[in-house]
């Protein structure tokens, strides 16, 4: 459950609300130039986690304990996502108000703040609406191939990865330091890979 959930979270709230929420602050005009450094900035994430665990969480006495340290992070990554979100919507509050006020009081203003409500769509519908549109239908199994042979690739690699650290804390270093050495510099991978197999050695 403890996985299914990290899982969870990971790959499916935390992208989702992000997105959703970068798609009602940027226009669609300012999109191919904000999404592009959007996931650039995301890049930076596996390479603070991976620093985190091979430095902090893969050095516990016991795998638990290992698991409490990641999870204190997570807590502590949902505070600070949950401030930044409010903090955004503040700012966001005041700079509309303000570009109302210069507007007049004529009823443009009033538009410009009020936002037109979008309609939201339960999962029934979002299904249907899926389904009757092409476009979305191709993209949807595009992404449906994508998550699926990335996932069996993944779980073929794991096993072999298991077979030469049997110790879950030597495993846990490795993949971090490995992901971090990925997501920083593709060149280091390699090195990366043989200093951290020769410290799972000894």
């Amino acid at each position: 459950l403890y996985y299914v959930i990290a899982e969870i979270y990971s790959s499916v709230s935390v992208g989702v609300l992000f997105w959703q929420f970068a798609n009602d602050v940027v226009p669609v005009a300012q999109a191919k130039r904000f999404y592009p450094l959007f996931a650039q900035m995301s890049g930076l994430a596996p390479v603070f986690a991976g620093q985190y665990v091979a430095r902090y969480a893969s050095k516990a006495e016991n795998f638990s304990t290992s698991l409490n340290r990641l999870t204190a992070a997570v807590t502590v990554s949902g505070i600070m996502i949950c401030t930044f979100y409010y903090l955004s919507n503040a700012y966001l509050d005041r700079t509309e108000t303000k570009r109302g006020a210069t507007l007049g009081t004529d009823g443009t203003a009033e538009a410009m703040v009020n936002k037109k409500s979008k309609p939201k769509l339960s999962m029934k519908e979002s299904a249907k609406f899926l389904a009757s549109n092409q476009y979305l239908r191709l993209i949807a199994m595009l992404v449906l191939g994508y998550g699926l042979s990335i996932n069996f690739t993944e779980v073929m690699w794991k096993s072999l990865v298991k077979k030469q650290y049997s110790d879950p804390l030597d495993y846990q270093r490795f993949c971090h330091i490995l992901w971090c050495a990925c997501n920083s510099n593709p060149r280091l991978a390699c090195r990366c890979s043989d200093h951290a197999r020769c410290h799972g050695r000894s």
